[in-house]
């Protein structure tokens, strides 16, 4: 690890820009302001940071675009990309005077890219983490300035896992500005043969349609990975398939037990739960949608399908 910090002078007061649109890039905003740094512009479309930069007199940059432009002859220290969608080009990473720093939602050098806490319960992490690195032409490439790593409950959700993901984000940026305006941080580089890396192009397998010979542990994983509670999904959502629908899974869970008879067969049923078989244990399910978000109440569904007990009707 390499110390930096002979370039920084003791409690160095930084100036910076933020770009984000999400609530954590208006607490970390918040939270740079806090240490008496300057912010001189924000880059978002999230309407509550753009009020906030308002009530402070910060001013406020509608795209990257507009961004470049405007900063290309004005001097800072920093960039912070805190929960940002865009990819910044190479150029605009040379505009802050010492570095360009981003924040991502995974412990790199694993799960680089998109979508990293899906992936990671997909994949059956035992352990999460956050990171915090420089920013470079390789996306989420650059060399690590704070991680924290922590364990995943066994019933994590997206949902779950962004909310402690968000905490660590927040709590690591306070202890990595103290070292920044200190000057003593340290960089780490990533070990690039660890990497993994997801794109948009990569998505649920079998489009989250459940495949019932999978075993009941995996249909879980898959439906805790899409799970994202109030938060906007755009990752994915898992389903189940019969011959003329397909219904959005809204709740799941594993039984205990497994039943004698061939994946995909519904072995019980009530008024507020299917019971249906896997390759291993049953699973339950609770709450269904139809794929347009409309809520559909498990007697509907029983109605409407005429279903009957042991009728392996769900495709596979």
């Amino acid at each position: 690890m390499t110390s930096l910090n002979e370039r920084y002078q003791q409690d160095h007061i930084f100036s910076c820009y933020v770009v984000g649109d999400e609530p954590l890039t208006l607490a970390c905003a918040e939270l740079i302001m806090k240490r008496s740094n300057k912010i001189k512009g924000v880059i978002t479309t999230y309407s509550k940071l753009k009020e906030w930069a308002q009530e402070k007199g910060i001013p406020i940059i509608e795209s990257i675009v507009d961004f470049q432009k405007k900063t290309r002859k004005k001097s800072f220290d920093y960039l912070f990309s805190i929960i940002n969608y865009h990819i910044l080009p190479p150029s605009l990473l040379q505009l802050p005077k010492k570095m360009a720093i981003n924040y991502h939602d995974a412990p790199l050098p694993k799960y680089a890219g998109i979508h990293p806490i899906s992936w990671a319960l997909i994949g059956g992490e035992q352990e999460y983490g956050i990171s915090w690195h420089v920013m470079t032409s390789v996306l989420d490439g650059g060399d690590i300035l704070k991680q924290r790593i922590f364990p995943i409950a066994r019933t994590e959700t997206a949902f779950s896992l962004d909310l402690k993901c968000y905490q660590s984000a927040f709590e690591s940026l306070d202890e990595l500005m103290g070292e920044l305006m200190r000057g003593d941080f340290l960089m780490a580089p990533q070990d690039m043969s660890q990497r993994t890396y997801f794109s948009f192009h990569d998505k649920l397998p079998a489009n989250g349609i459940i495949q019932w010979n999978d075993s009941a542990e995996t249909i879980d994983r898959l439906y805790r990975a899409s799970y994202f509670g109030d938060l906007p999904n755009t990752f994915g959502s898992l389903k189940v398939r019969m011959s003329d629908t397909t219904l959005i899974v809204k709740s799941l869970v594993m039984s205990d037990t497994k039943s004698p008879f061939k994946p995909g067969t519904i072995v019980n049923f009530s008024k507020d739960h299917l019971r249906i078989t896997t390759a291993t244990q049953d699973i339950i399910i609770s709450e269904i949608s139809d794929i347009f978000g409309r809520e559909m109440s498990i007697p509907e569904f029983i109605s409407r399908k005429k279903i009957n007990k042991l009728q392996t009707i769900l495709y596979r």
